[in-house]
């Protein structure tokens, strides 16, 4: 229920558990906020989050004719690239660390920063299907893809 209550303008359509796939599942809207948006535009989406969600980044399904599904627009089948995976574990694994294992603190941020990626990533479709942007802008912060994107995170550190 975590989701539903860090976004509570957020319309959650239905919240099950998949046996055979070892994860929850949430479907719903999400209202766009980031990048000056007002919230007014929602973006449907399907979140599934595994068990292991502290060590993989659930996976995060916009629906939208503004969802570009190619890979330098961080989205694959609609499949959103929100995270490095990698900058994702090694974040909430240090949190919880340092939390003396608040379980309830790592989730609670988990969500904040589930929901802030996604609506951020969403609303830049959103933003570049209403404006005509082809190409990702340069000045939108991301990493690199692949391996080449895990070079950079440990080279770098976080991005913008």
């Amino acid at each position: 229920m975590r989701l539903a209550e860090a976004c509570p303008n957020s319309n959650v359509l239905s919240i099950f558990y998949n046996l055979n796939n070892g994860g929850w599942f949430i479907n719903g809207t999400l209202p766009l906020k980031a990048h000056g948006e007002n919230g007014s535009t929602r973006s449907i989406v399907s979140i599934q989050v595994k068990e292991n969600w502290i060590d993989v980044p659930p996976v995060v399904t916009a629906y939208g004719d503004y969802i570009r599904c190619e890979q330098n627009w961080h989205a694959s089948s609609g499949s959103l690239c929100y995270v490095l995976a990698q900058e994702w574990q090694d974040r909430l694994r240090r949190l919880l660390a340092k939390s003396d294992g608040d379980m309830n603190l790592v989730m609670d941020f988990a969500t904040t920063w589930l929901l802030a990626a996604t609506d951020s990533l969403i609303t830049r479709h959103f933003f570049a299907s209403r404006c005509g942007i082809v190409d990702w802008p340069a000045d939108w912060p991301e990493y690199a893809h692949g391996n080449s994107g895990v070079e950079e995170y440990k080279r770098d550190g976080r991005k913008g």
